[in-house]
């Protein structure tokens, strides 16, 4: 199973336990932790994400602050939702099972809401 099949796994039915085995299935091969949606510290992957994040000047271990793989998951989630992605997409893609913890983590990123909001009010009432 390739790279493409959990990424089709991922955009369909969760409801579905044969796209939910799939998945699992892409994250063996790959040396993937699907608890916490990385590659686990031992994995061909993360081995060479730490080389690359070594040679461009960086640390690359969590306790030392440095870009880990899991930095990746995060980057992408904050982009995700900087650029309008619906937070319950969000959510699914990362496989939070409650929007709750999406919103525990990434909510702060989540602003101009209001301005949006009063926004339309005006727009709505102004006719």
């Amino acid at each position: 199973m390739a790279v493409s099949a959990y990424t089709a796994a991922i955009r369909l039915d969760p409801q579905d336990s044969t796209i939910y085995e799939a998945r699992s299935y892409a994250y063996a091969k790959l040396g993937l932790d699907e608890e916490a949606g990385t590659a686990s510290s031992y994995s061909p992957i993360a081995r060479q994400w730490r080389r690359l994040v070594r040679e461009a000047g960086f640390k690359d271990t969590k306790k030392d602050g440095g870009i880990t793989f899991h930095s990746l998951r995060h980057t992408w989630a904050t982009h995700a939702l900087h650029a309008g992605v619906p937070i319950h997409v969000v959510k699914d893609r990362l496989g939070h099972q409650d929007i709750r913890t999406t919103l525990d983590i990434y909510g702060h990123v989540l602003t101009g809401g209001e301005e949006s909001a009063a926004a339309v009010f005006e727009e709505i009432f102004s006719a």
